[in-house]
């Protein structure tokens, strides 16, 4: 099941369970606690005196009232303490056990804060990769929508290093000058077609039979799709997890053939199966799409897999650092 880094206010989350990043004493903190104690309204917070005391990690669980969500699960995060390996395990313990909660209730989606980024001093992006192990350790197991809301844009920190290489990658004058010799090659091509049609046509056709098989060239999306799996040795849950993708979603690919990706599937699917930038591009072309140096998404997305960067959670935050679409889902 998918997981998605989102910015929104936490307490309008349309989901079956909000976790509070909860005060330790039967009291109302502020930052998160605050505002979902806010908006829960007075009954909300006689049900967190109610529960009195909550140990750090530990889960103690609330109705909504007021709330969107059905369930409040209040958890105690750890106050930070630099290079203090055991702040860190109680901290991915707040995440885990929360998930393991939302999932004993029954709830088929859950909404986390940034636990403890905010008085109690973690460093967001540890926050962030602290709650990213615990949710990829979750769904090996679990089948659950799983968000993480984050408030603010300095909630997406990403390293320095690499958020100037993307900053680069999007504005740099190299990247200005591609765009226009594509723009370029682009025009000249549809040019080419209006006048010189039918030589045209023949020379792709004998351009393309010295480069591929024909029988690999007809190959759909989703033939050429299974093939990959099967030559990967992997398996459904492996594939659509480690693509960000529902079980329900890769039912649909692997039940109906007429099935055609939108074009962050495919790419979801490439980075599942660490396909190379020739074989993206070829998976890509088989369901009627490219990558375009004129868009950022794309450049961005090209950069990770040409590096051999595959973990779709850490794309999918540098995306979201810049504002663009998110793959997956």
């Amino acid at each position: 099941m998918p997981f998605n880094v989102i910015r929104n206010d936490i307490t309008k989350m349309q989901v079956d369970a909000i976790v509070n990043s909860a005060h330790p004493e039967p009291a109302i903190g502020g930052g998160v606690d605050f505002a979902i104690h806010e908006a829960g309204g007075p009954e909300l917070v006689q049900a967190r005196i109610a529960l009195g005391d909550i140990f750090v990690s530990d889960i103690k669980v609330t109705r909504g009232y007021n709330l969107p969500s059905k369930y409040v699960i209040h958890t105690v995060g750890p106050r930070w303490e630099s290079t203090n390996k055991k702040k860190e395990d109680e901290l991915y313990r707040c995440y885990y056990n929360s998930l393991m909660e939302a999932s004993k209730l029954g709830c088929e989606s859950v909404a986390l804060p940034l636990i403890s980024a905010g008085t109690y001093g973690f460093p967001r992006h540890l926050s962030m990769s602290i709650c990213n192990d615990a949710v990829r350790d979750f769904l090996e197991d679990h089948e659950i929508m799983i968000y993480l809301v984050v408030f603010d844009q300095e909630s997406y920190i990403i390293s320095n290093e690499l958020y100037n290489t993307i900053e680069e990658l999007i504005h740099s004058d190299a990247v200005v000058r591609q765009i226009e010799r594509e723009v370029a090659y682009g025009a000249r091509r549809r040019k080419e077609r209006l006048e010189r049609p039918v030589r045209l046509r023949t020379q792709k056709v004998m351009h393309e039979s010295v480069r591929f098989d024909p029988r690999d060239n007809d190959k759909s999306f989703r033939d050429k799709l299974f093939e990959l799996i099967d030559d990967r040795d992997m398996t459904d849950p492996e594939v659509y997890k480690k693509a960000n993708l529902t079980r329900q979603h890769f039912s649909k690919i692997r039940s109906n053939k007429d099935y055609h990706p939108s074009k962050s599937t495919v790419l979801a699917l490439s980075i599942a199966l660490e396909l190379d930038i020739d074989e993206t591009e070829d998976l890509l072309s088989r369901a009627g799409y490219s990558l375009s140096w004129s868009l950022s998404f794309d450049r961005v997305v090209r950069m990770f897999i040409e590096d051999e960067v595959y973990d779709i959670f850490l794309i999918n935050e540098a995306l979201l650092e810049f504002d663009l679409e998110t793959i997956g889902i």
